[in-house]
């Protein structure tokens, strides 16, 4: 194994190493980053993981602050930190490491697979705020030409027409 040193790196705030330098010993400061590393590339890679970790921080702090998900989105839930989405991921995830401490064979993700299920999960999802929205109309207007002139507002509205 090769002999590992300090290095200070530089990094800007795009993400773009400014300067790779051998030092002493670590510091402390927000732009530059300490790291051991037998070779500045791979010193420059360590401090780009750790300025990107920093920025995940921040973000997912920044977020929390706000009432929503690590990933951005709003809360589902509001007794989980995490929405439906990343909390379906995250079932998905100990389910397979699950299986694979039980010496059982976990066959790799398809990627269009998971994104297809995505889509269609997210879609069920709209047709079912729209049912919502329609019901509470039905529930909400007094008559059934006034319903179906909103029905028929709605539709036109969607499609980009006016409504005579």
């Amino acid at each position: 194994m090769a002999d590992r040193r300090w290095w200070r790196v530089e990094v800007s705030a795009t993400g773009k190493v400014l300067s790779c330098v051998a030092v002493e010993s670590a510091g402390d400061e927000n732009r530059w980053f300490y790291v051991q590393a037998a070779s500045a590339e791979l010193a420059a890679k360590a401090a780009i993981n750790a300025h990107c970790a920093r920025l995940l921080a921040a973000r997912r702090a920044r977020y929390r602050a706000e009432g929503l998900c690590d990933c951005g989105r709003i809360r589902d839930n509001t007794t989980f930190v995490s929405c439906a989405r990343c909390l379906e991921r995250s079932r998905i995830h100990r389910l397979r490491y699950e299986s694979r401490q039980r010496g059982e064979d976990v066959l790799p993700l398809d990627r269009r697979k998971v994104l297809l299920e995505r889509k269609e999960a997210e879609s069920a999802s709209l047709r079912l705020a729209v049912l919502l929205e329609v019901q509470q109309a039905w529930q909400d207007l007094p008559t059934n030409g006034s319903f179906t002139r909103w029905l028929t507002e709605q539709i036109a509205t969607a499609r980009g027409r006016k409504v005579a």
